[in-house]
């Protein structure tokens, strides 16, 4: 077992992979524009890049009302980042940008959430798999067929 000391610096470095993460979406994201056209993978960009905050959110945050809470700031800090990109150079504020990253966010948030589900019904059936394999349906105990 992890002793005190190794989790906490585990968890500090997750918390700074998803604030580093967060550093380099914005500063990507507030980048002067010069000739770098994404053309055709520009949403598909900022759908990605949501999704990924979504899963490193998850790291860090494990309660769901936490995780929940979490995702609205990083929604929050998307929509301010791409309002913000209308005062600099070659940029501009885009609402399809913005939804881009809403549905990434979304989708990210739906897989951690489907793989919590997933996980915690794993778990229950492995510890009530050998109660039932010991107590079939229609088994007697005592009996001997």
């Amino acid at each position: 077992m992890p002793s005190f000391l190794s989790r906490l610096r585990a968890r500090r470095l997750h918390w700074l992979i998803v604030v580093g993460y967060a550093a380099l979406v914005a500063w990507l994201s507030l980048e002067p524009a010069i000739g770098q056209e994404l053309n055709g993978i520009d949403k598909t960009a900022h759908f990605a890049t949501y999704l990924t905050f979504a899963l490193l959110a998850a790291i860090v945050l494990q309660r769901p009302r936490h995780y929940l809470w979490g995702c609205l700031a990083i929604g929050v800090f998307g929509g301010l980042l791409e309002w913000s990109q209308q005062y600099v150079p070659g940029r501009t504020f885009s609402l399809l940008d913005l939804r881009a990253n809403l549905f990434g966010l979304c989708a990210g948030m739906l897989l951690v959430f489907s793989a919590r589900a997933l996980l915690a019904g794993f778990r229950a059936s492995r510890g009530k798999g050998s109660l039932q394999a010991c107590n079939r349906p229609g088994d007697q105990a005592g009996t001997n067929d």
